[in-house]
């Protein structure tokens, strides 16, 4: 409080807030504050005194007086008052409110108090407003120099979710104080997902074409957070749904799309549902050049067959090059072979006439030939180390024989044979086989009509 006299002689601070009519001295004037933890009185300024009152407590509420004695006349006294205002408080203990969409007047009923504690002669007022700034209906009770308290009770609407409503407090003839609480903690309110589905950014761009790679955004309101789902209405993307808010616009939904976004949520064991459908037309991106969706499925099946016919080509090319024509070339000279280990080593390389590509072998006395039933089958096996002179492959030839007919001498006769359907029959001058009983064999595919192998104009 400031005070200023007259040029007065002597000045007294006297406070009443604790002693009522009696009053207790602060300060005089040549003497110093009976309270230097409560009080201050600043007369350094001339003709001036200030009274500080320090941590105001609701105890220090009522009156203070500024005496001035004169040096002649009566003393004169200036009183204020001191008003002393409670922190407002706001409590929120409804916890979860329904609104009702459809019938507002059935909503939920939200129930706040909010309350102060005052001393003075200034009597304070509170009043409730929601998170618009909309005066509430309210009641108080309590009164001047005491606590206070207001009641409001309103039906809820779904903008108060996630909000807070304000209890403002005012004070008779104070016009600039300021003072209020909030009430905590903010509303939570149940409601169904509402119909204002917006698209992002097909509401904020006004245009209904979009590139590859850009994306469409569903969003909707309501509490519980709702769930999204993208149904597919036309188009030529092979998605049929897609979940949760965003739609990625792909290259196969090129050309023109309808969608439908439903926004759903659960409230007591019942579904809300909301749904929007939009139009919008895809692009290729720049540089990607002209395409149309049939022309992408065209393409991708055109691939697909394609590489289908070309691995079935690379299959018939190796298994002609690798296995078939070899298999063939050795086919010729494999007939009644009994595989296994029952090959004979070859014993002695024949030269002169036979050439250099053919080789021998003994009969195998153990084995029959699965023709006649009889024993003495024998078992040719190729040369390695020895090369076709005509085609360069690694040889080795190899021949059967019917050793049915084998003399004393383990000769074998001359009897017609049969090679890949063809008879043949041995010449006079080679009927007669090395000693040992060993037969011959030649590549039957160097065989010509005649029976003479072309390579080295020998007859077989």
């Amino acid at each position: 409080f400031n005070c200023k006299d007259q040029g007065y002689t002597y000045v007294v601070w006297v406070e009443y807030a604790s002693q009522g009519d009696t009053g207790i001295t602060v300060w005089h004037t040549g003497g110093q504050v009976s309270n230097p933890a409560k009080y201050e009185v600043d007369s350094t300024s001339a003709n001036k005194y200030k009274l500080t009152i320090k941590n105001v407590q609701m105890t220090d509420a009522g009156k203070y007086e500024c005496r001035t004695i004169p040096s002649a006349g009566p003393p004169k006294d200036y009183a204020a008052q001191l008003t002393v205002i409670g922190t407002p408080s706001c409590p929120n203990s409804n916890g979860q409110l329904m609104a009702d969409i459809e019938n507002p007047s059935q909503s939920d009923k939200a129930q706040l108090v909010c309350s102060i504690d005052f001393r003075g002669v200034n009597s304070a007022s509170l009043s409730w407003y929601d998170n618009t700034g909309t005066l509430l209906p309210s009641s108080s009770s309590g009164g001047a120099n005491s606590l206070l308290e207001v009641n409001t009770t309103f039906p809820v609407r779904t903008s108060y979710h996630g909000e807070a409503c304000e209890c403002r407090v005012t004070v008779q003839n104070i016009q600039d104080f300021q003072e209020s609480c909030y009430s905590s903690p903010k509303f939570e309110i149940v409601y169904p997902v509402l119909q204002n589905i917006k698209m992002q950014p097909f509401d904020d761009a006004g245009v209904s074409e979009y590139m590859v790679g850009e994306h469409m955004n569903c969003t909707g309101e309501g509490n519980p957070m709702p769930t999204y789902q993208w149904e597919k209405i036309s188009g030529q993307s092979t998605e049929l749904t897609v979940n949760g808010q965003t739609l990625m616009l792909k290259s196969d939904m090129i050309g023109e799309n309808t969608y439908r976004c439903y926004v759903e949520n659960m409230i007591k064991g019942m579904k809300h549902e909301a749904r929007r459908e939009i139009s919008f037309t895809v692009r290729a991106p720049p540089g990607a050049g002209p395409s149309t969706t049939g022309a992408n499925t065209g393409a991708i099946v055109g691939g697909v067959i394609g590489g289908l016919i070309g691995l079935a080509i690379i299959i018939v090319i190796v298994y002609f090059l690798i296995i078939k024509r070899p298999r063939d070339r050795d086919a010729n000279v494999e007939k009644g072979k009994d595989i296994g280990n029952d090959f004979t080593a070859p014993q002695t390389e024949v030269e002169g006439q036979v050439g250099p590509d053919y080789i021998y072998s003994q009969p195998d006395k153990s084995k029959k030939n699965p023709e006649t039933d009889q024993g003495d089958y024998i078992y040719s096996q190729p040369d390695k180390t020895k090369k076709n002179p005509k085609d360069e492959y690694n040889g080795g030839f190899r021949e059967n024989y019917d050793m049915d007919a084998v003399d004393d001498n383990d000769n074998p006769p001359a009897v017609p044979f049969k090679e890949n359907g063809h008879d043949d029959r041995r010449p006079p001058q080679y009927q007669n086989a090395p000693p040992g009983g060993f037969s011959y064999g030649v590549n039957v595919n160097d065989v010509n009509q005649q029976g003479v192998n072309p390579g080295s104009d020998t007859a077989v």
